[in-house]
């Protein structure tokens, strides 16, 4: 039996590679989607049909927005607030507790109003 599978797989080496490269990816997109919905993180993704009333409501304003324009004078100035903005930014993550259960909560993402839906 060993040597008769053994011959089996020597002759249909491709065959076999390319069935157990099929059976490896569908066992392990298996596992990332039971991960996936066992997590919760399905929850998190707004492009989702059931997230069309949140989407309507995102609203961006233009005060909170921390971007430079694409014209403008570089100067001592505005490298002085470039990095002011940057060390702001980098405080906040490396504040973040990576492996705390609320890592992705609304206080760690910056999120001041949680009405889901």
């Amino acid at each position: 039996m060993k040597d008769r599978l053994i011959n089996f797989i020597k002759r249909f080496k491709f065959q076999v590679f390319l069935g157990s490269v099929i059976a490896i990816s569908l066992i392990l997109v298996n596992v990332s989607m039971n991960l996936y919905y066992s997590t919760n993180a399905y929850q998190l993704d707004l492009s989702r049909p059931e997230y069309v009333k949140v989407r309507s409501q995102i609203e961006k304003d233009p005060k909170d927005e921390d971007s430079f324009g694409e014209q403008g004078p570089v100067n001592q100035e505005t490298l002085d607030d470039f990095l002011n903005r940057f060390q702001a930014e980098e405080r906040k993550a490396t504040d973040s507790k990576a492996f705390q259960n609320d890592v992705l909560g609304d206080e760690q993402l910056g999120i001041e109003n949680s009405n889901n839906q």
